[in-house]
């Protein structure tokens, strides 16, 4: 996990790994980009770097680690906390980058107010491969940066809990061993910090 926290190298990333998109979907990935890093300014991740570098990160892993090259799954994958954590409406996602990114958005975001994380995850294990693989690549990326964070106290432990009750299960769903492998690997990096 070289440069896992450099988010300008892993923008850099980011935007060697559009060389095997055609120049419109190119482009539309860099609008996706744009898109997340307006909607998360400011925001911070719970090991203090900024938002951004969380979708950044999930996009690489879906690019590099899994060679996808739909260019909608790395638009949703880039566009996949925005609805759920910023002011962004799917309704806008839907008429920037069509009905099926903001479809796939959708169904990646809980809404707070209406269901549990518990009740999203049952939802999502239900839901089509291309789902699964983006949020167990989101939920894949929030268990690497655990070993970062510096609270330890019991919102830390909750996060534990659930990637036992539902990360490890979502990523067997999924089925496929490479994210099996990664998943269970950082899961063993947190529970070593618990010794």
């Amino acid at each position: 996990m070289v440069n896992f926290r450099n988010l300008t190298l892993q923008e850099r990333r980011l935007k060697s790994g559009m060389e095997k998109f055609n120049s419109r979907d190119k482009s539309l990935i860099l609008e996706a980009l744009e898109v997340t890093k307006r909607a998360h300014e400011g925001q911070k991740r719970d090991e203090g770097d900024p938002y951004i570098i969380h979708p950044i990160r999930v996009a690489n892993t879906l690019i590099y680690d899994l060679d996808i090259t739909d260019a909608e799954m790395i638009i949703t994958g880039l566009l996949h906390d925005v609805v759920e954590d910023t002011g962004v409406l799917t309704q806008q996602i839907k008429e920037q980058f069509g009905s099926r990114v903001a479809g796939l958005t959708k169904a990646l975001t809980r809404d707070k107010e209406k269901e549990t994380k518990r009740e999203k995850f049952e939802k999502t294990v239900k839901s089509p491969k291309e789902v699964r693989l983006i949020k167990t690549c989101d939920w894949l990326d929030n268990l690497r940066s655990f070993v970062y964070r510096t609270d330890r106290g019991e919102r830390w432990q909750r996060h534990i809990k659930e990637a036992r009750e539902m990360y490890i299960p979502l990523v067997e769903a999924v089925g496929n061993g490479w994210l099996m492998k990664e998943m269970k690997k950082a899961y063993e990096a947190v529970l070593r910090l618990l010794k």
